[in-house]
Parts: C-alpha cells; sequence; structure tokens
C-alpha cells in the first residue's frame, strides 16, 4: 500500500474511532463537570492530536491540551482497546513525544500542523488548543493567538502568545526621527489615486 494510501486509511481509522464506553464513563466520573457535549469536544481534540500523529510520524510536536492528553492517557489504560486502535492508526504502537526542557518549539510546530489539519489562518486557535479555555478546564492551558505586540510580547498573566512562542522579533524603533501622526485616510498617505508627490 502507498504512502498516501497507507495515510488515508489510518486518518479514517482515527476518525471513525469511538471511544470506549468504560473510558468515556470512567473519565466523566473523574471530570465531574463535563457534559456529554464536552466529553465530544475532547474526543475531537484528542482525534485531531492521533491525525496530527498520524500524518507527521516524526515531527517533533508537544500536547498543548491537559484535558486532552489526560484522556489521551485514560484511553491508553484500555490495553487491549488501545492497541488495536494504535495499529490501525499508527501501524504500530503510538509513543507520545517526550517532554522536553523547551517546548515552545514543539508548540509552534504543532500549532502550525493543527492549523493545516482545521485549514484555518493564522489568527485562529485550532481545537487542540482551545478546547482546555472552551471547556474551562481548571489548571487548564490557555493560549492566544496574538497579543498585538511587535518586537515586544504582551504579557497576559495565565495565557501563553503564541505568536511569540519562538521569540519577539525585532522591536521596531523610530531613531530620532519625528513623529508624525498616521494618516487619517487612505488619500492622506499617497493611496488611493489622490494628489501627492
Amino acid at each position: 500500500m502507498s504512502w498516501n494510501r497507507r495515510t488515508t486509511h489510518r486518518l479514517a481509522a482515527i476518525d471513525a474511532y469511538r471511544f470506549p464506553a468504560t473510558v468515556r464513563q470512567r473519565f466523566a466520573t473523574e471530570h465531574d463537570t463535563l457534559t456529554a457535549t464536552d466529553l465530544d469536544a475532547i474526543e475531537s481534540a484528542a482525534r485531531q492530536w492521533f491525525r496530527l500523529a498520524a500524518r507527521h510520524p516524526r515531527a517533533r510536536t508537544a500536547m498543548p491540551s491537559q484535558v486532552t492528553d489526560a484522556l489521551r492517557r485514560a484511553l491508553s489504560q484500555q490495553t487491549a482497546d488501545y492497541a488495536a486502535f494504535c495499529t490501525e492508526a499508527f501501524g504500530r504502537p503510538y509513543l507520545p513525544p517526550p517532554v522536553t526542557a523547551h517546548p515552545s518549539a514543539g508548540l509552534a510546530e504543532t500549532l502550525r500542523l493543527a492549523r493545516q489539519d482545521e485549514n484555518c489562518g493564522p489568527g485562529a486557535l485550532p481545537l487542540l488548543f482551545r478546547v482546555d479555555q472552551q471547556l474551562a478546564i481548571p489548571g487548564g492551558h490557555r493560549y492566544l493567538a496574538d497579543c498585538g505586540g511587535r518586537g515586544v510580547c504582551h504579557d497576559l498573566p495565565g495565557t501563553l502568545c503564541l505568536m511569540h512562542l519562538t521569540g519577539t522579533g525585532r522591536l521596531v524603533r523610530n531613531r530620532g526621527r519625528k513623529e508624525t501622526p498616521p494618516p487619517t485616510s487612505p488619500d492622506a498617505a499617497g493611496f488611493g489615486g489622490g494628489g501627492g508627490p
């Protein structure tokens, strides 16, 4: 079977997978504030994580969601079911990526791949990055796609700015030039076909 057909088969297995009722029940008992709709959202986030792993087995990723990782761990405790799922989804046992001393690069790669998976733009947060906050998971991770800072990251307590995971870039400064107020209309800046030099 070719790589593309094999990957398509594996992705279909992940999307069709139904989490065992015993895992859902135990997880719901341990997280008693979650509704059935919340559990469905967490399962969807877990499927997204598994799709990333199936499509990009060598990618250096990092798990962005605490609640999704908790569900993945609960699923892995169902050894027979989990082994059968991994064989279908990955062709081998699934080993989560190791935790690194500098997870920023792994989160940046996961963000890039999750945006591809959801086909969303650079300002959007994929499900894996928003599920903890969306479900108000106590101690869950909170992300912001972009804090708006250019050359500096605006600190927002309890939230990680994804735009600046790998650095803030250059700080744009006005070096000794007189500040000019921003244009108030497109014509004032020389755009829009009006007069001007």
